[in-house]
Formats: structure tokens, C-alpha cells, sequence
């Protein structure tokens, strides 16, 4: 997310707007290697709270008033301490994210969406299709 397609930093047009991942997580983390076959340490794989307020991910990486989606399960419940990744992102990065508080359903690609007693944190993403995509700017 830090380097452009050059190997540089982000600057100017460059930067992220709007993200979305999909994929596998768990409170306060976002699994972006599911299953563990390659033998990395615990935690190589993801992406964790701890990654975000270490600086792992650069702000500067991002446009200003950014969003980002998480259709990762559990994005936005509460860890052991106490926040959501969606928290701790949108308190570091000073910009909305949005994610799934409870089980995401991939059933259907083309329309992922909270299960039935999930919900969208703090609440459905603006522009987010029925396709599972973002339309627009």
C-alpha cells in the first residue's frame, strides 16, 4: 500500500482513495493468508492493529478524506482490547472505514454482505453495488 507502481512512494494523484478488502478476519486482525500451509510465523500473514499504530501502513500512502471497506468478518468487533480494527484504522488514519461487525457471507460473489446477524459498522458503505465493488470517483 506504501509504494506506487514504481517501487516509490505515493504522492499526488498516486494515493488511495478508496479500498476494499476481501477476505478472512477475525477481531482486530485481517487474515490476508487464511490458512497457514506455508509454515510463517503466527501473524506473518495478516494484517493487525498493532501493524496499523506501528506505522506499517504510511498515511501519507492515502488521499485526504479516503475510505476504506472491510468485507473481512469480524472487522469491526471488539478484540481483547477492547477496539475493532475498524476503530484503531479509523483513529489513526483519521479517515471513514467500515466494517463487519459478526460473520461476512461470500456465498454469493456478487453480493457479499453482512450475514444475518451481522451488521455494518458504523453503517452501510456509500457507493458499495450489489456487486461487491465500489462505483464512482
Amino acid at each position: 500500500m506504501n509504494k506506487n507502481a514504481q517501487g516509490g512512494n505515493r504522492q499526488g494523484r498516486e494515493r488511495i482513495s478508496r479500498w476494499t478488502y476481501f477476505g478472512h478476519g477475525k477481531p482486530g486482525e485481517l487474515m490476508l493468508q487464511y490458512n497457514n500451509n506455508f509454515g510463517l510465523n503466527p501473524g506473518a500473514e495478516s494484517l493487525t492493529s498493532a501493524d496499523i499504530t506501528s506505522g506499517a501502513i504510511a498515511a501519507s500512502a492515502f488521499a485526504k478524506n479516503a475510505i476504506g471497506i472491510s468485507c473481512g468478518c469480524n472487522s469491526a468487533a471488539k478484540a481483547s482490547t477492547g477496539e475493532s480494527l475498524r476503530d484503531v484504522w479509523k483513529a489513526y488514519f483519521d479517515f471513514e472505514f467500515y466494517g463487519v461487525d459478526g460473520r461476512t457471507n461470500y456465498a454469493n460473489p456478487n453480493n457479499v454482505q453482512p450475514s444475518d446477524n451481522a451488521k455494518w459498522v458504523p453503517n452501510s458503505p456509500p457507493n458499495y453495488s450489489l456487486h461487491g465493488v465500489l462505483e464512482g470517483g
